[in-house]
């Protein structure tokens, strides 16, 4: 796979950001087809084994919004863990994309996502916060992306 911008899929940590398309480093651990529907791209796909971004105006903080808000939803919600830590990390994801986040939320969404998936009785809550914590977070602390913090509307990635 070589057009994707970023991608953490499976732990390996690919970032082609700023590169030309010429000398893309390919992505082995995806397999990401280039359209949903005939007529719909697939910019950005977001789960249990990470993120692969193939299209730079891709708001990664909205996008882990979403995922962490259908993760708490679908939970079975028989533990504490994971019936309250998805929804605080939902929370936290919504603030950031108002642009209300705080400085420590990058630490707290990370700690927040490792007590989840190592405690979760479900697979739902074991896998679903690795998106988040996995290999997304460091990425997102680099000094140019402080935005993720404190985006400005329509920020991206």
């Amino acid at each position: 796979m070589n057009d994707l911008i970023f991608s953490s899929w499976g732990g390996q940590v690919v970032d082609n950001r700023g590169k030309d398309l010429n000398v893309f480093a390919p992505v082995e651990r995806v397999q990401l087809p280039e359209y949903f529907r005939q007529d719909e791209k697939i910019k950005a796909l977001i789960g249990w084994y990470g993120i692969a971004l193939r299209s730079a105006d891709v708001n990664v903080v909205d996008l882990c919004r979403e995922y962490m808000a259908n993760i708490h939803k679908t939970s079975c919600g028989k533990c504490i863990p994971c019936r309250t830590g998805t929804g605080m990390m939902s929370d936290i994801l919504n603030r950031m994309c108002t642009g209300a986040g705080r400085p420590g939320d990058l630490d707290l969404l990370r700690s927040l996502a490792e007590t989840v998936s190592t405690s979760a009785k479900c697979s739902i809550g074991q896998t679903g916060p690795v998106a988040i914590f996995g290999n997304t977070v460091p990425v997102c602390r680099c000094a140019d992306r402080c935005a993720f913090i404190r985006r400005e509307a329509g920020y991206s990635f």
